[in-house]
């Protein structure tokens, strides 16, 4: 990690946040009506006013130097240069005018600039300016600000997307500012009321303290909706937040932000309303409650700038959602570890229950002062809560969130099916059920794959135990003698099967949607381009025909006549052919070319896991004739075999159900998109 870019960063930022903190501090600040005043309220805030031009005449300054200097190293970064050469072969220029880094630092520099030279050449001005000037320095400092967006992750966010991001990126920025930029300026009014011991200056500052705070919850509250939102484009998943720097960097940020919030909540809550009463009641007792709150504002400031550090950090790692997951804990928590055979299944709504009356009881018997029944209650909410918790906590391993490495297509499908034959059909079986040839002299019977035993587990637990192997059971690992991403490409095919055991329910009809997967592959129609599955998603539905010459010639010239019907119902015919020989329907008379795909063998191996298992016919060869219809979304909705169908009129049926289709409401996103 560049320790000097995350030093300039913070600089950058902590310098733009004190200038649009303090600027917004004067015009909301009620000390502003002391302009007018003829006593020492007056003087005390004419020189807060004339401190605030300082600061931020030295901020802007701070700024200037640490953007251009960040430009700099930046540029050499992009570059592979030395920063010397950087600067005078013009590559920080180039980078400055070509790309939205560069724009937006020139838009953030330039205010700045500008915000210098109000300061300088209208020092003496500036300082007893009225509202208008003070507006105009706030606009100028909240530019700078908000151009700080630009120059993080939130501008590689793609689509429009970027625009929400950046949106809540510049909202997160102003907050912040108005916050903690605010701080220092409300330590040090507390601080010279305390030492002044003057009426007036004591209700002068009861009285910021009272127009600071909603203002203050307002700004958290923006916080916590933005920093959700930006966490949802940067880390995107809980295991992401634990098992990544970004997100660890993050959680460390988020403990700081909340002890930020508990010293906060103690100035709002328990220190202002006593000195609210201790200067109504003319009590000295009022110094040490502003020393107290003051004390507490300086340690918010300092918490803020380690945050600002930590967020300088964060610009220059890897988001978590684009990093490989190494899950640092022994375990996790599933959703999925509650089966119907737990005996608490039943139990856990139960406990939610317990905990929120528990906790309800607690905030009550508290309010109420009876700090035994509070402290009970809470002693019970907090058990139902780890209850809860325990009863979906499941071992974990390293590479239990790791992303495949491989694509969910009929390739990788097939290559893991070969390496399952080879090493660990012996044990599991030939179709997965656990009744290899070695299965019987095995002292534990081997897992039945196709109980659904892949989906219920995290593809990296797969991974992890077909590498190392399972301590206390014949599983062996296999790291020595697999690679890598021979290993994930097991992993593919054990997925393939789980979701081919799911598919078995599909019938003709189209029905209720399930998450199952359409395997993508490559094919090419002659004289065409080449294409894959997954492009087509988006844009229509597919129909996937297995054929074999010459039983499907027939239904293939019925499809080639409805070929237009269809495509304009939003329905792409892809005919892959089952084997070499099924090629000679290519010059059979009625058949349209533009439906027969070229593509590997595979394709149809692998389709072929997902048709029902049926009887042969009359103790005959195998029905080779099947039909896969596609969602736009991917996902398999229905399965027709056989190509001989009189009974209905099957093209008035598809075209009913790309309707059905396309009136569906969207799908969640794929359950396993890292494996696709």
């Amino acid at each position: 990690m560049n320790i000097t870019l995350v030093a300039l960063r913070a600089v950058t930022y902590v310098a733009a946040m004190l200038m649009f903190g303090a600027s917004l501090f004067v015009i909301y600040s009620p000390g502003r009506r002391g302009l007018d005043a003829q006593d020492e309220e007056r003087d005390e805030w004419r020189a807060l006013r004339r401190s605030v031009w300082q600061l931020q005449l030295a901020c802007g300054i701070a700024t200037l130097v640490a953007g251009l200097a960040w430009l700099v190293i930046h540029s050499a970064a992009v570059a592979g240069v030395p920063i010397l050469r950087a600067v005078t072969a013009g590559v920080a220029g180039e980078i400055f005018l070509a790309t939205w880094f560069g724009r937006a630092m020139a838009l953030h520099l330039g205010l700045a600039l500008v915000l210098i030279g109000i300061l300088v050449s209208r020092g003496a001005v500036v300082a007893r300016s009225p509202l208008r000037s003070d507006l105009i320095l706030a606009i100028l400092s909240a530019g700078i600000l908000a151009t700080l967006a630009w120059t993080g992750h939130a501008a590689a966010t793609r689509g429009s997307d970027r625009y929400v991001h950046l949106g809540s990126d510049v909202v997160h920025l102003l907050a912040a500012g108005t916050w903690l930029g605010a701080l220092p300026l409300l330590a040090v009014i507390l601080i010279r009321a305390a030492h002044r011991q003057s009426p007036a200056l004591d209700r002068t500052a009861v009285r910021t303290i009272q127009r600071f705070s909603p203002i203050g919850v307002a700004c958290v509250g923006a916080l916590i909706v933005t920093g959700w939102i930006n966490a949802g484009y940067l880390v995107a998943t809980w295991a992401a937040l634990f098992g990544t720097m970004y997100g660890q960097l993050l959680l460390l940020k988020l403990a700081l932000f909340a002890l930020m919030l508990a010293f906060a909540a103690r100035n709002r809550f328990i220190l202002t309303p006593r000195l609210e009463e201790a200067v109504h009641g003319r009590d000295d007792a009022s110094r040490a409650e502003m020393r107290y709150i003051a004390r507490n504002a300086w340690i918010e400031s300092i918490l803020a700038v380690v945050i600002v550090v930590i967020v300088g950090a964060l610009g220059i790692t890897v988001p978590g959602a684009h990093t490989e997951i190494s899950w640092p804990l022994s375990f996790t928590f599933d959703a999925n570890a509650l089966d119907e055979d737990h005996p608490l299944e039943h139990a856990f709504s139960g406990l939610i229950l317990t905990a929120l009356v528990a906790a309800g009881v607690a905030a009550h018997s508290f309010r109420r002062g009876h700090k035994s029944a509070g402290w009970a209650a809470a002693v019970v909410a907090t058990s139902a809560i780890a209850l809860f918790g325990h009863l979906f906590v499941v071992p974990a391993h390293p590479t239990t969130y790791a992303r495949p490495p491989v694509r969910y297509t009929t390739a990788t499908i097939a290559s893991g099916a070969t390496l399952y034959q080879s090493n660990c059909a012996a044990c599991h079986g030939g179709d997965g059920h656990g009744d290899g040839l070695a299965a019987a002299s095995l002292p534990i019977r081997p897992a039945n794959l196709t109980s659904g035993h892949a989906v219920h587990h995290h593809p990296g637990d797969l991974y992890w135990w077909i590498a190392r192997g399972i301590p206390g059971t014949p599983m062996p690992g296999f790291d020595g003698r697999l690679t890598p991403e021979q290993v994930w490409q097991l992993v593919t095919f054990l997925h393939a099967v789980a979701d081919a055991q799911g598919a078995r329910g599909l019938t003709s009809e189209v029905g209720n949607w399930r998450p199952i997967v359409a395997p993508d592959f490559p094919f090419e129609i002659a004289g065409g381009e080449q294409e894959t599955l997954v492009e087509q998603r988006g844009h229509r539905a597919v129909l996937v025909v297995l054929y074999a010459y010459p039983e499907s010639r027939t239904r293939l010239t019925e499809l080639s006549k409805a070929r237009e019907t269809l495509e304009r119902a939003g329905v792409r015919v892809i005919a892959v052919p089952f084997d070499a020989e099924a090629s000679g329907v290519s010059n059979a008379e009625g058949v349209d070319p533009a439906l027969l795909a070229l593509c590997d063998p595979s394709v149809a191996a692998v389709y072929s896991l997902f048709l029902p298992k049926l009887p042969e016919p009359h103790g005959g060869s195998p029905e080779r004739h099947a039909e896969v219809l596609v969602d736009r979304a991917g996902y398999l909705r229905s399965v027709r075999i056989g190509a001989n169908d009189a009974s209905i009129d099957r093209i008035s049926r598809l075209v009913q159900d790309a309707d059905r289709l396309s009136r569906e409401p969207a799908h969640p996103p794929e359950s396993r998109t890292h494996m696709h």
